[in-house]
């Protein structure tokens, strides 16, 4: 069999409450078919067959696929649908471990049986081990992933960056629609802004299978744009063009691009991809230009830059009242304001909600509109079954959008639900090698599950991506101390309190590095720092709990808690596992607060706890 993994080695195998019967290729689950792929049976047979091993990522795609050339993407989808189908191990471990940059590792302890004394179990566990073929030979589809770096503004105005960067975001949100294709995000790309780097080099950091660059020219009301694409295996031309037109015909040259594009790589197209290629969502060219304004803004990531963002948006449907993508836009702004703390739950989180149901009203398929909908869902809601719903909505539209995987295992991680949260956080660190917000959340999921060394681990690589990402540095002050290295702790807490002072959350987490080291009058006063900064901005009440927990004054961080719960903070979503109130965790006001959240459904977590 051309491509198959030789599995007929003599031997079965036997995991947890699994059964490998390597001879049929078939999986058993308490004496019961499991539905699975043959491809996916071949990779489980490879790391099982190595158990307590790395299985490097380049020999694991060598044995699966010998006589072909295929994407890692392809491989990464294979492990996230087995991590799916196994759970975890009797011992609570997941078996299948990533070993960052390497590969994969199988877990659990495994028990090898030969054919010829066993078959008689498998009939009696099996029965006659009839299987729905239909269940298991799903079409094998290939996944092709792409980087479209940030197009170079040739024009004489800086002040066109902005429709730059606009054509880049338009292009990879056009071609996201298309599930065969695994795009790089704009957060992502935008790293490798104003850098001069070989299209071998980025595919090989980013792990893509081809790069697109483009250069901009405006004049007038005139647009050229150069645009080519390279195949980052060996750094040779797939496709170059240049286009000219006047900026009112910019929808059909995009939609031109990104036909051109998805041809170019093979990439099969049914009817509704078809509607997403030609959609422009607007024909008028003003409201346009200012989605794109908006955006560039929103990109930045800043206070001010996201209110300058909403400015445009909002100028946008001014100009256009039908414009989904501004009401996706404003929705967007909302949701990173709130987030930030800059506007309290209300006014981030609720209006957000309004302005992404909105943007769904006129279009259902927008998927940026549906995430912040997920977000504001959980976080301004607490709706937990209908943010799911949405979740799996998100991934059943497109199982290679990274920000689905990632939002759905940070709710798994609030859920108490570390196994699945750790599955989908891992699929979007592989759908995203290079993100940093991915790998720190994967670094706080450790921290909230309580595995310090893992967590610290986590932090370093991160921080080897990027020396001054402060999220980093901030949870691993905090997991320092957790794990009770104060010295360590306190380094990195005055590497941060440096830049980021001013920041409610940091200032609530250094309070409680006070108050744990025995600096108690320190932490009284940055108590009082919390007070002063919320005359001037908001500051949710959890970050006064924060400290007052770790002062063990729990009367006074539960009234702060209290205060939380009636303005629907966000930060009440961690409640469930936050190590910071573990020894709230016993008192039944603690519990209550679990309740009215809607976290006590998803059941105790306490074996992940550490009591104080």
């Amino acid at each position: 069999m051309n491509g198959a993994v030789q599995t007929k080695s003599g031997h079965d195998y036997i995991f947890g409450r699994f059964y490998l019967n390597t001879r049929e290729r078939i999986l058993l689950c308490d004496g019961k078919a499991v539905p699975i792929t043959l491809k996916a049976f071949d990779t489980l047979f490879v790391l099982v067959r190595s158990s307590g091993h790395i299985v490097e990522k380049g020999q694991l795609m060598q044995l699966l696929w010998p006589d072909a050339f295929v994407e890692e993407a392809n491989l990464t989808q294979y492990i996230y649908k087995l991590r799916k189908i196994l759970g975890v191990s009797p011992d609570g471990r997941r078996y299948i471990e990533t070993v960052a940059r390497r590969g994969y590792r199988f877990t659990a302890s495994i028990t090898e049986v030969k054919h010829e004394d066993d078959i008689l179990k498998i009939e009696r566990r099996a029965g006659r081990t009839t299987i729905d073929n239909q269940a298991i030979t799903h079409l094998e589809t290939r996944t092709i992933s792409l980087a479209i770096m940030p197009f170079a503004n040739d024009s004489a105005d800086p002040d066109a960056e902005y429709l730059t960067d606009g054509i880049t975001e338009s292009l990879i949100r056009i071609l996201l629609a298309l599930p065969q294709l695994r795009i790089m995000s704009l957060n992502t790309v935008l790293r490798y802004k104003d850098r001069q780097m070989d299209p071998q080099q980025i595919g090989r950091d980013l792990k893509v299978r081809a790069v697109v660059t483009g250069r901009v020219l405006q004049i007038g009301d005139v647009l050229s744009i150069k645009i080519e694409m390279i195949d980052a295996m060996d750094g040779s031309y797939l496709w170059n063009k240049q286009y000219n037109s006047r900026i009112q015909d910019i929808f059909k040259v995009q939609e031109a691009i990104s036909r051109t594009i998805s041809e170019k790589l093979q990439v099969r197209i049914n009817y509704e991809n078809e509607k997403q290629l030609t959609k422009s969502h607007t024909d008028n060219t003003v409201a346009y230009k200012l989605y794109l304004k908006g955006r560039y803004f929103w990109n930045k990531r800043t206070t001010e830059d996201l209110k300058k963002g909403l400015s445009y948006f909002q100028q946008a449907i001014e100009n256009d009242a039908s414009y989904a993508l501004a009401y996706a836009g404003l929705a967007d702004s909302y949701i990173l304001l709130a987030s930030y703390n800059t506007l309290p739950p209300a006014d981030g989180f609720l209006r957000a909600k309004m302005m992404a149901l909105k943007a769904l009203d006129l279009d259902e398929t927008l998927i940026e509109a549906r995430t912040s909908l997920a977000l504001a869902r959980v976080n301004y809601d607490w709706d937990w079954a209908g943010a799911e719903r949405e979740y799996k909505y998100l991934i059943e539209m497109n199982p290679n959008y990274a920000t689905a995987h990632h939002w759905y295992g940070q709710y798994f991680v609030k859920t108490g639900q570390f196994d699945e949260a750790f599955i989908e956080l891992e699929h979007a660190q592989d759908l995203e090698p290079l993100s940093l917000i991915i790998s720190v959340n994967i670094a706080r999921a450790f921290y909230y599950s309580r595995q310090y060394e893992n967590a610290i681990q986590q932090c370093r690589e991160t921080l080897e991506l990027d020396p001054s990402f402060q999220a980093a540095q901030g949870v691993l002050a905090v997991v320092h101390a957790r794990a009770g290295d104060y010295d360590k702790s306190s380094a990195m807490w005055e590497r941060v309190m440096r830049v980021a002072d001013d920041d409610p959350e940091v200032i609530a987490f250094f309070g409680e590095f006070c108050a744990m080291s025995g600096k108690r009058e320190q932490a009284l006063e940055l108590i009082e720092k919390l007070k002063r900064l919320s005359k001037s901005r908001y500051v949710s009440p959890v970050n006064f709990a924060i400290v007052y927990t770790g002062l063990r004054q729990n009367d006074e961080a539960f009234r702060w808690l209290e205060n939380a719960y009636e303005e629907r903070s966000d930060l009440m979503t961690w409640l469930k596992v936050a190590p910071t109130f573990d020894n709230l965790r016993s008192d039944p006001r603690f519990q209550d607060l679990l309740e009215r959240i809607g976290l006590t459904q998803f059941g105790p977590t306490q074996d992940n706890m550490n009591q104080n």
